[in-house]
């Protein structure tokens, strides 16, 4: 973390202070990000599986499925939400549904709120992020995929391929909608704010052997570079069996991980262990569940069914 930030936090009296100083620091994370990514991206890449990374206009980029982002996510910065079922080559498609990130209220909360506080370490804060931004979309219940269903029109016959759907990141605010590609970039943006190398990823997740699109972030903390997952909570118990806390899925890459352009342009599966959470003291003890969570950035998604449904990230 960027200890010479947290300082400065604790010295702004006012929410403004706080919008002028984050401000300043996004300035510079801009400036990285694209410098990061105009050479290379997290993910897999191919004409026939996602639309080109780079825009028409040079100073745009989109992040695509099957690809990601390394740093701050900036306004100009396309990020497609969804996927559709293409009729004409029988694998999913992705043109119409992204978003802008239209809004910076949630990372001058966040750091409004938490400016005088003592985080312990990487995983302190990504712990407060996941609680932040539970309450910035109202997600404490299951996700209403309906609400988000009337957000995004399927592709027929009728329409094709050839319309755009285009939202703001504020829409989802508070109406319980958003999911793990709001979240992701939610995360991306707070961690970079605070000086944590974290990138976000859009690819897949196989759970109980059901493969599906998902986004989520590799985070460096500590030693080693670990994949978290804020769409899912793992439950942390104390000794008497109470659920006292909820953390996002973290998964320990190990230290040959510690850089994030390190793992660029992978096609890797990641199996991931799910564990038991108990805090006894101040220790941490996880337990194996005989569970696990397989991750992946450069599958192409392939849709069995004949009726083009719509597929949407969870």
């Amino acid at each position: 973390m960027d200890e010479e930030f947290i300082e400065d936090l604790k010295k702004c009296n006012t929410y403004e202070e706080v919008v002028e100083l984050v401000d300043e620091v996004i300035e510079d994370e801009i400036k990285i990000s694209k410098s990061n990514n105009s050479r290379d991206f997290i993910g897999f890449y191919s004409e026939h599986t996602c639309k080109r990374f780079l825009t028409d206009n040079p100073k745009s980029f989109e992040i695509v499925y099957n690809s990601g982002w390394n740093g701050f996510i900036d306004n100009n910065i396309r990020i497609t939400f969804g996927a559709f079922y293409n009729l004409s080559n029988g694998q999913s498609d992705f043109k119409g549904n992204h978003y802008y990130m239209d809004t910076r209220d949630f990372i001058y909360d966040f750091c409004y709120e938490y400016k005088d506080y003592e985080f312990v370490d990487e995983f302190d804060l990504i712990c407060c992020i996941k609680d932040s931004m539970d309450k910035y979309f109202n997600s404490f219940t299951f996700l209403n995929e309906v609400s988000r269903d009337k957000m995004v029109l399927p592709i027929t016959k009728e329409h094709g391929c050839d319309y755009e759907i285009i939202h703001s990141f504020s829409e989802f605010k508070g109406k319980n909608n958003a999911m793990c590609t709001e979240k992701a970039a939610f995360a991306n943006n707070i961690l970079s704010v605070y000086g944590v190398g974290v990138a976000m990823a859009l690819g897949n997740i196989v759970v109980d052997g059901k493969d599906e699109g998902h986004a989520f972030n590799f985070v460096d903390i500590g030693d080693g570079l670990s994949l978290v997952d804020f769409q899912i909570c793992d439950n942390l118990y104390n000794l008497s069996n109470d659920c006292f806390s909820k953390i996002p899925f973290i998964h320990d890459m190990g230290e040959d991980k510690t850089r994030l352009d390190e793992f660029a342009d992978t096609s890797e599966r990641i199996h991931c262990p799910s564990y038991l959470n108990v805090l006894y003291g101040d220790e941490l003890y996880s337990f194996y569940t005989g569970k696990e969570r397989i991750y992946n950035i450069g599958d192409v998604v392939k849709i069995k069914e004949v009726v083009p449904p719509k597929i949407l990230l969870k």
